[in-house]
This record gives structure tokens, C-alpha cells and sequence, in this order.
């Protein structure tokens, strides 16, 4: 009889081809809604970030401001609160510790709010939006965000402020960063952080 062999880097493989998929999915959404209200749309944008850089999933710009989009593609069932660091991610009879959506999506916000005021804007609403891709998930708490089923309502009612999208869109766009090697170093640092 053989031993049974669990070969983590397929494990880790197929998560990644889930989380690209759940990102396809959300920037499907947000291509069409940027398209229909006349915004602008950043995927994967990589910023830079004190020495190094963070990678933003998406990031909508429209007359609201700016709308930055983190995309979590997991099933099963998730709990906690906006202010835990880890949230309680169940699946079947496993329990993992999920590092907090919303506080990741702060620091990105937190980025973008320090490019637009060294570009000398100062007032733009940000808003931080956390979408589960997953339709098999269940959220136990609203406040930690929305399915991707509800992500257009969620759009929708962000308030007009008569932001120019085309003008935040080119200053946050200028910011990025396009070599490579960074990229590949972000990507090797934060697999090493886990």
C-alpha cells in the first residue's frame, strides 16, 4: 500500500489559479460598470509602498471618488469582525486564521490617499470595498463585505461628488510601478511572510 502524499505545491497552485479567477470575475464587474458611468479601471496595480510596493487588485475611479476593491475567491464560512486582524475562515470541519480583508485593503487605501496628496489632492473620497467571490461562502458579518453578486448595488450607491475620474486615474496610474523584477520581488516577499 502506498503513502498517502500530499503535494503542497499543488495545493498552493490551484489556490492561486482560484484567487485569478475570483479577480476575473470582480473586473469583469468593474469593466462594465467603468464602461457604462464613464470611470476608469486599474487591475492589479502594483504601488509603491515605503521600500517596497503593495499590489492593489482593482481600483475604480468614477464622479464618486475612487473605489478600492479588494477580492477574496474562498468558500465555506467566514467570521469575526472589521476590527479583528485575523477572521475565523471554516471550511467543512477545518479551521484557518484569515488575515483581515478590510485592514489589507486599509493600508492599499491608506497608499493611494498619500499619491493623491503628494499630487496636491487632498479631498477625494476613498472608498474600501472587499468583495467574496466565491458564491459558496458565507459571511457572518455584512461590515466585513459584500458577494460578488452584490458588488454593482454596492458601487451604485456610492455618492456622486463630481470627481474628474480621468485626472485621479492618471495620477494613480503614473504611480505605478512597471519593473518586473519589483513585481517578482513582492510576490517572493509576501509567500516568505506566510
Amino acid at each position: 500500500m502506498k503513502p498517502l502524499v500530499i503535494n503542497m505545491q499543488n495545493t498552493k497552485i490551484k489556490g492561486n489559479r482560484k484567487g485569478k479567477e475570483g479577480e476575473r470575475n470582480v473586473r469583469i464587474i468593474l469593466k462594465k460598470y467603468a464602461k457604462t458611468h464613464k470611470g476608469k479601471l486599474l487591475n492589479g496595480a502594483f504601488l509603491p509602498m515605503y521600500n517596497g510596493c503593495c499590489e492593489v487588485d482593482h481600483i475604480l475611479f468614477g464622479n464618486f471618488g475612487i473605489a478600492v476593491i479588494e477580492t477574496k475567491n474562498i468558500s465555506g464560512e467566514v467570521y469575526g469582525n472589521a476590527s479583528c486582524k485575523y477572521l475565523t475562515h471554516k471550511i467543512g470541519s477545518k479551521t484557518h486564521k484569515l488575515y483581515n480583508p478590510l485592514l489589507q485593503n486599509e493600508t492599499h487605501c491608506k497608499n493611494i490617499r498619500y499619491h493623491l496628496n503628494k499630487a496636491g489632492i487632498n479631498d477625494t473620497p476613498i472608498h474600501p470595498i472587499v468583495v467574496f467571490a466565491d458564491e459558496d461562502v458565507f459571511i457572518q458579518n455584512p461590515s466585513l463585505g459584500v458577494k460578488l453578486t452584490e458588488l454593482e448595488l454596492c458601487l451604485n450607491r456610492l455618492s456622486p461628488c463630481d470627481c474628474n475620474a480621468k485626472e485621479l486615474y492618471n495620477i494613480i496610474s503614473r504611480k505605478k510601478i512597471r519593473n518586473p523584477f519589483k513585481k517578482l520581488w513582492h510576490n517572493i516577499s509576501i509567500k516568505f511572510k506566510k
